[in-house]
């Protein structure tokens, strides 16, 4: 992509992909939630990052963080060098995104489509639904 295209996307951050955390507590979860109250965005990435704060600990996307407040040449940045969006998700909110996806992909076939979001969980075993983030859904006879 040129600058030229990248000066006229509406909103990079929306291109760029997006990963939920959700990590309970600890050191991890507390300097992206500090960084997220600051206004700031945080970003994951396999290769190092420009940022306002920058840090390294293993990720799905890689092992190299930063965050910073969305400027057009750090978004651009971003961009360019395949980093992933990270924002912070509680067990509730993981509940939400699961069910959300699970009516988007797979509501749609007829023999899943009657059954309800307990049933899925209960005929894949799954006493949570923490579990389904790590799952296929779509129950197979």
């Amino acid at each position: 992509m040129t600058n030229d295209q990248l000066n006229n996307q509406p909103n990079l951050l929306d291109q760029m992909p997006r990963r939920y955390y959700n990590p309970g507590e600890g050191m991890e979860h507390d300097r992206i939630q500090k960084c997220l109250d600051a206004g700031m965005v945080v970003v994951n990435a396999p290769r190092g990052l420009p940022g306002e704060v920058m840090w390294e600990s293993s990720f799905l996307t890689g092992i190299y963080w930063a965050a910073g407040l969305p400027s057009t040449a750090r978004i651009q940045h971003w961009y360019r060098h395949g980093a992933t969006i990270v924002d912070l998700v509680t067990n509730d909110q993981v509940v939400e995104i699961a069910k959300v996806e699970y009516e988007i992909k797979y509501r749609a076939v007829p023999e899943i489509r009657k059954r309800s979001w307990d049933e899925m969980l209960e005929r894949h075993g799954l006493k949570t639904c923490i579990e389904c983030t790590n799952r296929d859904l779509p129950y197979r006879e």
